[in-house]
């Protein structure tokens, strides 16, 4: 969850931590039902969407959320 914030932050969102855990807690979602291989664009959304209630754009969100998924499928 400290990933996903520090994260968040530099994307420039600040957000409180609870919205971390809620992005966090969607990603984990979206990875347990796959609906396609690799779930691309179901992630950003999951990423997105949560993101919006707070005020964030939803390409500022969906951005963060490529940048996400490819960070965490590099390793």
């Amino acid at each position: 969850m400290l990933a996903v914030w520090a994260a968040l932050r530099a994307f420039h969102i600040y957000l409180p931590f609870a919205a971390a855990g809620l992005v966090l807690a969607l990603m984990n979602v979206a990875n347990i039902l796959p609906l396609w291989p690799g779930n691309v664009g179901l992630l950003q959304a999951a990423i997105a969407l949560p993101l919006v209630g707070y005020g964030v754009r939803y390409a500022h969100g969906f951005a963060y959320g490529i940048v996400w998924g490819a960070q965490t499928r590099s390793v």
